[in-house]
């Protein structure tokens, strides 16, 4: 009588089956990497956002102290250069780390906060409404 081996067959068909779950399991760990990095990103950008939002009152009650809802105050260039440089400082010293991560330099913030900020008055902008401001 014959006796067939299937000792060698066996462990080359482990080794392979090993292999393929191994791949699928490669696979599947950067899929959901790139996905939770996306939202990761996602998450210190939002966070980037509101420290800017942050910034901007921030600066408007540490140059314009006494402004409420019913005291608008007119922003004149000298008066959101000050804005300026309070809200960048402040995003600055606040999310470190989410600039880093998103690899923002100190001229991104600037342009980011900038955008924030109302027209000055006293430019030469075209109108666009956004010549006075309130808090919340």
């Amino acid at each position: 009588m014959f006796e067939i081996d299937f000792g060698p067959v066996i462990s080359v068909g482990l080794e392979l089956l090993i292999g393929a779950l191994l791949g699928v399991a490669t696979w599947a760990v950067t899929r959901l990497g790139k996905r939770f990095g996306i939202e990761i990103d996602e998450g210190t950008r939002d966070y980037v956002r509101q420290a800017i939002d942050g910034g901007v009152i921030y600066a408007f009650r540490k140059v314009v102290p006494n402004v409420g809802p019913n005291n608008q105050p007119i922003v004149t260039t000298q008066v959101r250069n000050k804005l300026l440089a309070e809200a960048v400082s402040y995003v600055l010293t606040q999310v470190p780390d989410g600039l880093r991560r998103l690899n923002m330099t100190r001229e991104n913030v600037e342009k980011l906060v900038t955008r924030a900020l109302p027209t000055p008055a006293d430019s030469d902008a075209p109108a666009s409404g956004e010549n006075v401001t309130t808090l919340h």
